[in-house]
């Protein structure tokens, strides 16, 4: 669509330049994060919808790139993003496993759908979303077989969906 209306040259990479800028003053980690992935005995991989640059910035700057090195596929190793589920059959390909053998934890509605069409089981979290109970619902409708707010419940949501 044409909405006649000029961009600067630069909008692109002066709008990445000051996010990152956010990113460097005000992200922090979730709080039990890091003793949440620290407890996990299983290889993890990232499935994101963000582009790369940004993804690893905030790993690196939450200190979460330990928890996953290189093992990170965004919407641009792929030919559609979320909710398609490209992005998570390209993980799994990466990861030399079947999408039927992934569990995939996601906080979105793209997430989850795209994550059930390419075969994976789903765990919804809605910890940091504004109205969690809400979200849960949709991800639940959307086909997560559990849905957690806290991400010291997740362990345990992890370990009874690996008894399935």
């Amino acid at each position: 669509s044409d909405y006649r209306i000029k961009l600067p040259r630069n909008v692109t990479e002066d709008k990445n330049r000051r996010l990152l800028a956010l990113y460097e003053r005000k992200l922090k980690a979730a709080p039990d994060i890091h003793d949440t992935l620290a407890l996990m005995a299983l290889p993890m991989s990232v499935a994101s919808n963000s582009p790369r640059h940004r993804v690893e910035a905030a790993f690196r700057i939450a200190g979460l790139s330990k928890f996953f090195g290189d093992r990170i596929t965004t919407f641009e190793d792929v030919a559609r993003g979320k909710p398609a589920p490209d992005v998570y059959l390209e993980a799994a390909k990466r990861a030399r496993v079947t999408t039927g053998s992934c569990l995939v934890i996601e906080d979105s509605k793209a997430g989850v759908a795209s994550a059930v069409a390419a075969g994976c089981h789903v765990i919804g979290f809605t910890g940091l979303a504004h109205d969690g109970a809400a979200l849960g619902r949709s991800l639940s409708r959307l086909g997560a077989r559990k849905v957690v707010n806290r991400h010291a419940d997740l362990p345990a949501a992890i370990a009874a969906a690996l008894r399935l």
